[in-house]
């Protein structure tokens, strides 16, 4: 049983297949590249145990195609056996539950003026940052600093079918991106603050990226991809003034090419070492 690392594609960055391709190479595993938009569902197509299975698509199709090809005895990035099925869930909730530090965030469901008086309270009043859920690179993420941009941003989305998270601005607040892979922190950079935003962006600056966290970051970000179920994910943490962490998310997959293109950070080999090494665990299978 040799096994081989399946990806699915669709529409992922070239960068990001090539670094899994080469990591997969240096440890003699074969490789294949599913297209999830040209993938057939046909049963011949399902994964044999011992493969290694990662998705770094989002798309729907992606997702559809990776549950059909997964199956017993193929190890993947799910700390259950089964949670290739099911979404990360409600991060905000799991994080509570687990202990993990986070930032407070309602959910917004109602136009009503009165309800919306209350979220207003429970975030601590303006500014505030709103969020619509599904973008990427801070797409749907907005800083509302009054209540005619709170009440006019609800009407518009609402009217979308979309939902609204609401949260409080945390000021001068420092935004770190941990890649956690297994129990480890591999990388971790700052993002920097674009030019009259808010927001951040990853940094082109080596200088940006840390080669360890401290203890205490450590392991709040590993206890946050524990959380929502899976064993490698960016986590996306804010210092405030005080350098206290809140957990904002956890994206799995996430863009982890950021860190090795720039500074050469190991993530790839770290992802693929450690499919094997759950590999030998579960199956007992070690080439």
């Amino acid at each position: 049983m040799s096994g081989r690392l399946v990806l699915v594609d669709d529409g992922v960055p070239r960068r990001t297949l090539d670094l899994l391709l080469h990591a997969a190479a240096r440890s003699a595993l074969a490789t294949h590249v599913v297209r999830a938009s040209q993938f057939a569902f046909a049963d011949a197509s399902q994964l044999a145990p011992g493969d290694l299975l990662y998705r770094p698509a989002v798309s729907p199709a992606a997702i559809r195609a990776e549950r059909f090809l997964f199956g017993p005895g193929v190890i993947a990035f799910y700390r259950d056996a089964d949670g290739v099925y099911f979404d990360l869930g409600d991060p905000y909730a799991l994080f509570a539950r687990a202990g993990v530090p986070t930032v407070l965030t309602v959910y917004c469901t109602s136009r009503r003026r009165q309800t919306l008086e209350t979220l207003i309270q429970q975030v601590g009043g303006f500014p505030m940052v709103a969020k619509v859920p599904g973008g990427e690179g801070g797409v749907g993420v907005v800083r509302l600093d009054s209540r005619a941009a709170l009440f006019s941003f609800v009407d518009f989305v609402l009217s979308g079918g979309h939902t609204i998270q609401l949260m409080p601005f945390i000021p001068d607040a420092t935004h770190i991106r941990a890649v956690v892979v297994g129990d480890r922190v591999v990388a971790s950079y700052t993002n920097i603050v674009d030019p009259d935003d808010f927001r951040t962006t990853p940094s082109s600056r080596v200088e940006d990226y840390q080669q360890s966290l401290s203890d205490e970051l450590s392991a709040v970000a590993t206890a946050a991809t524990r959380a929502v179920g899976v064993e490698f994910g960016g986590v996306d943490l804010l210092l405030d003034q005080d350098g206290r962490p809140h957990v904002l998310e956890v994206n799995f997959p996430c863009f982890h090419a950021q860190a090795e293109v720039v500074a050469g950070a190991p993530v790839s080999h770290a992802m693929v070492q450690h499919l094997l090494d759950k590999r030998q665990r579960v199956l007992g299978v070690s080439t």
